[in-house]
């Protein structure tokens, strides 16, 4: 699997992680990735909000604005078809969400020594 891990930089805010996450979720239908995610990579307490929806649906709710639902499920077309899934514009991101819960890994690596990881 590929390694994909956040690069911080200063002022990295929520919209800079949802910016990678969506980078990542392209990638992620055409092979599998595995996402670490670190305690130190928790900037923002709203960064945990956004992986635990990962971990239990697979997806960001509103991560992607409509117009680029349309080119993400342009890639997986072909294959969706093959898979006799129907033409519908819902059921072909349902698949693309599948895929991309198939094939993206998430590795959380929080640290429990002191308070931190209990108060979140």
């Amino acid at each position: 699997y590929k390694l994909s891990v956040i690069n911080l930089v200063r002022n990295y805010k929520e919209d800079n992680f949802r910016e990678d996450l969506r980078e990542v979720y392209k990638v992620v239908t055409k092979k599998p990735i595995t996402f670490l995610f670190t305690d130190s990579h928790v900037v923002e307490e709203g960064f945990l909000e956004l992986i635990n929806n990962i971990l239990t649906i697979g997806m960001v709710p509103a991560l992607f604005p409509e117009e680029e639902k349309d080119g993400l499920i342009g890639e997986i077309e072909d294959a969706a078809r093959k898979e006799g899934v129907p033409e519908s514009k819902e059921a072909k991101w349902d698949y693309f969400v599948s895929r991309c819960r198939d094939n993206f890994h998430v590795v959380l690596a929080m640290s429990p020594a002191g308070d931190t990881l209990r108060i979140r």
